[in-house]
This record gives structure tokens, sequence and C-alpha cells, in this order.
């Protein structure tokens, strides 16, 4: 496992491959809120057989807990299916034809040791949904550096195995964490390590006091 660096490829394997038993202290991440094969959608039965397979293999690695976000629309079924112990909010501000909030799902791991309710100061978070995506769903950096932040300390490694647009590496670099993400699209990866490559100290200030990066 390399720390620093985004895996292209299908999480499952990438994990199964390259990241040893209990090898991530903290999973941060956003999957699809829908899944295709080819342009053929998955069922929401297939969708959470799915979802499964990731949960139990992020068990696997992750000693401490995860946080996922999903649709307040699967928020009942997960819930349901999943058991979190914990769930967090995300208010997007006002937006036209959109939901206005995004559940964040904390699942504890089997060997966590880390009493997470000791370090949540906040149910809910407030920052500006992205109107103009990089890549689809992107979330705002400001949003994922406060939960980096909020929740894990310096030298504990962070996975986002969605990396999508980079939005978890760039919260990690930010706040001195170590990090690992994993992305299938090799577009999207390039895109996050673009976004890596531009944050230097000059580049800092469009990330600090502002909600909608």
């Amino acid at each position: 496992m390399e720390l620093n660096y985004i895996y292209t490829g299908d999480c499952l394997e990438i994990l199964r491959k390259y990241f040893p038993d209990k090898s991530i202290d903290f999973v941060i991440t956003s999957p699809p809120f829908k899944t295709y094969v080819g342009d053929r959608e998955l069922s929401d039965a297939q969708y959470y057989s799915w979802l499964s397979e990731v949960l139990d293999e992020l068990e696997r690695v992750t000693k401490e807990y995860t946080f996922m976000f999903n649709s307040s629309t699967r928020l009942i079924e997960i819930c349901r299916r999943f058991n979190p112990v914990r769930i967090l909010i995300w208010y997007k501000g006002i937006m036209k034809y959109s939901y206005r909030y995004e559940p964040i799902f904390i699942f504890k791991h089997s060997t966590a040791t880390i009493k997470i309710n000791k370090r949540i100061w906040s149910d809910t978070f407030k920052f500006l949904a992205i109107h103009k995506w990089l890549t689809p769903y992107q979330n705002p950096v400001p949003l994922y550096r406060a939960i980096v932040k909020m929740v894990t300390r310096p030298n504990e490694i962070i996975l986002d195995p969605f990396m999508g647009s980079g939005t978890l590496a760039l919260a990690c670099i930010l706040e001195n964490r170590p990090w690992v993400g994993i992305e299938i699209n090799p577009e999207y990866v390039k895109i996050a390590n673009d976004r890596i490559k531009e944050l230097t100290d000059e580049g800092l200030a469009k990330y600090i006091n502002t909600e909608n990066l």
C-alpha cells in the first residue's frame, strides 16, 4: 500500500490486492448513489449487495470508523441494512430541484479503540454545495476538511475508495494527514492529481474560509 497516492481501478479489486488487514485508521468517502453495468443502472437490490461488499472490505482494512456520504433517499434502507452507529448531516443551503441535506453515516469497525462521540463536536455542517462540478457529485473541500480535522489525528491514515476529483486528498494535505485514494475512472484520477499538484503554498488561499470549493 502506497500512501499519498491514488490507485486507478475498481476499489474492491484494489483493496483486496494492495491493502493489508487493518492498514487504515479512518475512511471518509462518498460512493456512487447509483451504479451501472454498461448503460444499465443496477436495481436497488443489486446496489445494496454491491455496497455490502464494499463495507465488508472496509471492515477488513479499517481500524476505527468509516464516514460515508450517501443520498437522503437511501437513509432508511441504509440504516436498516447496515446499522450505522451515528448519522451526521450536511446541510447544503437552498437548492432548486434537489435535496437540501445529505446524511453522513458512521460505521464502527470491530477493532475500534476510539470513542467517536468524544471527537465529534457537531452533528451538522453547513457548506454550500458545488454547482460547477469537475466530476459528478463533487463535494466541497472545506466540508471534508472539517470532518478530517474533527475526527482524525496526525499520522492517522485516511482512505477514500471513491476519490473522484480528489477532495479527500486535498483536505488531508491541508490538515497534514496521510491519505490514500482509489478511483476507477482514469480521467477523474488525472483531475485529482492535477488539483493536488496545484495545491502549493501560493494556492492555499482559495481553500481557506470558503464554502464553495
